[in-house]
């Protein structure tokens, strides 16, 4: 009778450690997404910061233009191919998008 209360703990313990890792697990896989995010904000400081040195002040239309478009990983990642253009091209290029944008 006692092998069988025995039994039934190991059951009930091997149980319970599953159960608690399957929650870990859970736990992590929604943290994840969170440090991605993160990582588009560094990206989108990164390249506002870009844009503020190439003169485009805050407030500025370009300085508007540059946030609003930011928000979509594609301008983001053509903006972050022009690292050799002249500051005139890279805040040029934010105009015309949002031109073409605009209508």
């Amino acid at each position: 009778m006692v092998g069988l209360f025995s039994a039934r703990d190991k059951r009930d313990a091997d149980e319970s450690a599953r159960e608690k890792r399957e929650i870990e697990e859970r736990a992590r896989e929604k943290r994840e997404p969170v440090e991605s995010v993160d990582q588009t904000r560094q990206e989108i400081q990164h390249m506002m910061a870009m844009v503020e040195a190439d003169g485009a002040k805050p407030g500025s239309d370009e300085h508007f233009y540059a946030t609003f478009l930011f928000m979509e990983k594609k301008y983001r990642d053509v903006f972050s191919s022009f690292t050799a253009h002249e500051p005139i091209a890279r805040l040029g290029w934010i105009k015309r998008m949002w031109d073409l944008n605009d209508k």
